[in-house]
């Protein structure tokens, strides 16, 4: 019981209502909750100016004007420690009028920046119930969804950024782990999604180009890798036949819809000069998988591979 109590006092929905307070503004009380996501993950609140650790939150006075965002700056413990701080993380909070909240993250010394949208009208009147404490338990999942989107999308990357520029410690994350490891996890992922980690880093490019991982892959996809055939390496050879496979189904797809179209009027009723049999039908819809109601394919969506 105890185990469950000190889980349950270290859960979002336990941190943020301690933090939310007596804020009579909804969008205060989202800012906040984001604002804490950013703390409660290691860091630390910090003043470009002063180079000095900032406690809490300041309004602009003009707030919650869409034409003046609040800017908040974030840095790691460790990089606070360091006599000059030349590298933090600046967030602006902007409410646009549709009601949503737009949150935008970058490096200070960095032109690319990450984008979250947060809708007020969704996650606001959550929190307002959170801090009464009249939140039930359908509810609270919207209260662990506003927590995850804001760590997995601001939060982690951001921290990965900071601390690769700044030679700090990386936050719990896959980058951390050995090579062994993200190797082994490389094997489990499928094709496409190898493909795109290739893309995250220099490291990763290498790791996801190993000759072994792509022969177990093509195996796998086409389902015999032989040695005879000459074309480049693994990555490449997958490569070149995913896109041949790709254009057969694109090829069928086209000439199953010009089969089908004789079969069905626009109103999907069979045409008065084809009327096929019961059993052509049912051999059609087996071979297709076409559902026999609803009168659509159903073809697999086929990811563009990138090697």
């Amino acid at each position: 019981m105890d185990k469950d109590m000190a889980c349950e006092r270290f859960s979002p929905p336990s941190i943020l209502r301690s933090v939310l307070g007596d804020e009579s503004d909804v969008l205060d009380l989202l800012i906040i909750a984001v604002h804490e996501t950013f703390l409660k993950s290691g860091l630390v609140g910090f003043d470009s100016v002063s180079g000095t650790r900032v406690n809490g939150l300041q309004f602009p006075e003009e707030w919650p004007s869409s034409a003046t965002p609040l800017s908040v700056s974030y840095t790691l413990p460790e990089v606070l420690d360091k006599e000059d701080v030349s590298e933090s993380i600046v967030l602006n909070i902007r409410r646009v009028i549709n009601g949503c909240v737009v949150v935008s993250g970058s490096l200070t010394e960095s032109r690319s920046k990450l984008y979250l949208t947060l809708d007020q009208n969704r996650f606001a009147p959550v929190l307002d119930l959170l801090r009464r404490n009249c939140l039930d338990e359908d509810k609270m999942r919207e209260v662990y969804d506003l927590w995850k989107t804001v760590k997995d999308q601001l939060v982690l990357p951001l921290s990965i950024q900071l601390s690769e520029k700044t030679g700090a410690t990386l936050p719990p994350c896959f980058m951390r782990l050995s090579s062994y490891l993200k190797r082994k996890i490389l094997e489990l992922l499928p094709a496409t999604d190898v493909a795109r980690m290739a893309c995250v880093s220099s490291e990763m490019q290498i790791l996801c180009s190993n000759g072994d991982l792509w022969k177990q892959r093509y195996a796998e996809e086409f389902g015999y890798a032989s040695e005879t055939k000459s074309c480049g390496n693994w990555k490449n050879r997958f490569g070149w036949d995913w896109k041949i496979k790709k254009n057969n189904y694109k090829k069928k797809e086209t000439r199953s819809e010009s089969y089908l179209q004789d079969f069905f009027d626009s109103r999907g009723s069979f045409t008065s000069q084809f009327r096929p049999s019961l059993l052509a039908l049912n051999t059609y819809y087996k071979e297709k998988e076409i559902s026999p109601s609803s009168n659509k394919c159903k073809f697999l969506d086929m990811d563009v591979f990138c090697c």
